[in-house]
């Protein structure tokens, strides 16, 4: 700590990572978001780099420049339909359920030409996918005012396509994430820059429940130099919303009895409680898979766990229920919306809040947090004090998703 403080960076090696947190360094320095750092670099400040093999700069970042804040789209408007130039049917090798893998979710993209239509640059080649050697490239650290030389870094390119004139470089995540470490992006980006002339379009791709988002990017030549330039949100072969007569579901479907024996919902995303349930039908049980791959803390793997509990998805230790195997075997994204807006007019917290949202003409902004308290603590009396706020502020979230899947006549 004592170069790190009179500098702002010191250089480590991979033997020492290793002998300091008993892990292999390539998994320590992996922080591929804010949510992944360690406490002692949240404390002071601090972000880590690859240099070259088995080399790793230690830095003060107490700006987080190393992180990239995504706004998004997804929890305030219903996505954008897109009709793919292919029957995507006709693939019998494309996942028939909603939990695609990184690489999956991509191909799927440029399959349907997807990709095509968002980069608008004509025909869209894949050249270059997989783990490489960074070559050597300079980068600017800001806040210690550091040119710190990288030469053959491990880089991960998820997909790199080649068009006449640019090339779209694509860094892919399963889950909708609140933010990402620029790195993911910035050290291809160098690498490729190297090798071509052509503009280099860094693209994030995220994608949760049968849904896209595609964020583009500028880079400049700082190290967390990143501007948004654009973002979409797409599903594909699907109408954005489902059609919903409320007043007709909620007579054909009966309250149950309010599950106390299981917490109330503190899980924000209801995509992600449906990823979850999806990731553990197809086998996927061990929490480190489950937070490596929607990029979440154990924590909150937890919460999203017991969320599929409360629905009725899962069981005991992250089992897979009949309905939970129906939800993930659902082909159509909007079956799921329908699925679950069943299932969530059983709970009566929840068929009590959608009735509220209702009667304030389905505007969130009309909803009112006290109101949503009174009818967790009509149910619940085991949920008190600021647990009440929390858990209102996850049912005003689902309210919200309900918005963008959602056409209530």
């Amino acid at each position: 700590m004592s170069d790190i403080e009179s500098t702002g960076y010191s250089y480590v090696t991979a033997k020492s990572l290793k002998s300091i947190g008993q892990r292999e360094p390539r998994l320590m320095a992996k922080l591929d978001s804010l949510s992944d750092r360690p406490n002692v670099f949240e404390e002071f400040g601090l972000n880590i780099l690859p240099t070259e093999r088995g080399t790793y700069i230690v830095f003060k970042d107490p700006k987080n420049r190393s992180y990239f804040s995504l706004p998004s789209l997804v929890q305030t408007t219903p996505p954008e339909q897109y009709i793919s130039r292919v029957e995507l049917e006709l693939f019998d090798s494309i996942p028939k359920t909603a939990a695609y893998t990184e690489f999956q979710a991509i191909d799927v993209a440029h399959l349907s030409g997807l990709l095509n239509a968002f980069c608008a640059e004509g025909d869209l080649e894949l050249t270059t996918r997989g783990r490489m050697s960074s070559g050597e490239f300079d980068m600017w650290l800001p806040e210690v005012e550091h040119m710190v030389h990288i030469k053959n870094a491990q880089i991960e390119i998820d997909s790199a396509y080649e068009a006449q004139s640019a090339i779209p470089l694509i860094e892919a995540k399963t889950g909708f994430r609140a933010d990402f470490n620029v790195r993911q992006l910035q050290y291809p980006y160098l690498y490729l820059s190297k090798l071509s002339k052509k503009r280099i379009v860094p693209i994030l791709l995220a994608y949760s429940n049968g849904q896209y988002q595609l964020s583009e990017f500028s880079i400049g030549e700082h190290f967390g130099q990143l501007e948004m330039i654009r973002q979409n949100y797409y599903v594909i072969n699907e109408p954005s919303v489902v059609n919903v007569d409320l007043e007709e579901m909620v007579k054909a479907i009966p309250s149950e009895p309010e599950p106390s024996d299981i917490p109330l919902p503190q899980a924000n995303d209801l995509n992600k409680v449906i990823d979850v349930v999806c990731l553990i039908e197809q086998g996927v049980t061990e929490l480190p898979d489950i937070t490596e791959t929607l990029g979440v803390v154990e924590r909150q793997a937890y919460y999203y766990g017991d969320a599929a509990k409360y629905l009725g998805y899962l069981a005991g230790k992250r089992a897979i229920t009949a309905d939970g195997a129906s939800l993930a075997q659902e082909k159509s994204r909007l079956g799921r919306v329908q699925m679950l807006l069943r299932r969530m007019l059983t709970r009566p917290i929840l068929r009590d809040s959608i009735l509220y949202l209702e009667s304030r003409k389905f505007s969130i902004e009309s909803v009112d947090s006290n109101g949503l308290a009174e009818i967790i603590k009509r149910y619940r009396s085991d949920v008190t004090g600021d647990t009440v706020v929390r858990r209102v502020s996850t049912i005003r979230n689902w309210l919200r998703w309900l918005l963008t899947c959602c056409s209530f006549g």
